[in-house]
């Protein structure tokens, strides 16, 4: 009998240690389903959050294609206008005989600050002009 309680000795030895063994086990699992219970909860807003997020950047998108159209139709008025703008000033010069005003690109200041050749004059009285300012010409 004496190997008999020996042996009754190690098996409730063992029995005890599966049982803390169980008992430290289901905390686990209650710990770890409480963890994935909030991971599926936070994962759950941020789907929810990627959702409207998604809407907000269709929304913003319709809104700038919106605003291009916008800009495109004010800037075809622009362009308009100012061809009925030229038009119209076109036909009142006509109207009281006067030629319509050409631009003349030589009348225009050169980038060294220089005012250009008087545009009223004609060409080679410009040409003149414009000579006389160079050091070959000048007396």
């Amino acid at each position: 009998m004496l190997g008999n309680s020996k042996q009754i000795a190690e098996l409730q030895e063992k029995v005890s240690s599966l049982q803390s063994q169980l008992a430290t086990a289901t905390g686990d699992v209650t710990k770890l389903t409480a963890d994935l219970a909030k991971a599926n909860t936070e994962l759950q807003a941020a789907l929810a959050k990627g959702t409207s997020l998604e809407a907000d950047l269709k929304t913003a998108l319709a809104n700038v294609e919106a605003a291009n159209a916008k800009v495109t139709a004010a800037e075809k008025r622009a362009t308009d206008a100012e061809a009925s703008i030229e038009a119209k000033v076109t036909e009142r010069l006509a109207s009281a005989g006067v030629d319509p005003i050409k631009r003349d690109p030589a009348a225009a200041e050169g980038n060294d600050g220089k005012k250009g050749p008087d545009a009223s004059l004609s060409p080679r009285q410009r040409a003149a002009s414009a000579m006389g300012e160079w050091s070959v010409f000048k007396k």
